[in-house]
């Protein structure tokens, strides 16, 4: 967490500097639109890392989390999880779909301002 707040506030500072000079220096723009690219790819990653680690790696971990709080908070037994658990992973599964939308508009906000600066950079 620490690294990923000291990288993208050097290239945020970056990207506001050259802005700033771009009286001073003209062609500063150009760097601070890198500076906004280069910070824009490693938010994608990021994101992308964070979704695959959180949906893929520790999937039976959260799924039995799951598990554990529906038997402390129900009336369903251990010995019924263990009859329906391929229908609560379904419903498990149904659940993070909200989840996984709010990555997904992460992402695709991200590539977009990727992209309108890569454009921005070639019509300047």
């Amino acid at each position: 967490m620490k690294r990923k707040f000291i990288i993208s506030t050097v290239l945020v500072a970056l990207a506001l500097l050259f802005a700033l000079l771009k009286d001073v220096f003209g062609a500063s723009i150009y760097f601070s639109l890198a500076c906004l690219i280069a910070l824009s790819a490693y938010l994608a990653c990021e994101i992308l890392y964070s979704y695959y680690v959180s949906f893929f790696l520790n999937f039976e971990e959260r799924f039995e989390y799951y598990l554990a709080n529906l038997v402390n908070s129900s009336n369903i037994t251990s010995q019924d999880v263990e009859m329906g658990r391929e229908t609560l992973k379904k419903k498990y599964k149904k659940s993070l779909r909200r989840e996984k939308l709010y990555e997904l508009a992460k992402l695709i906000l991200v590539v977009m301002i990727m992209v309108t600066a890569i454009v921005a950079i070639i019509r300047h």
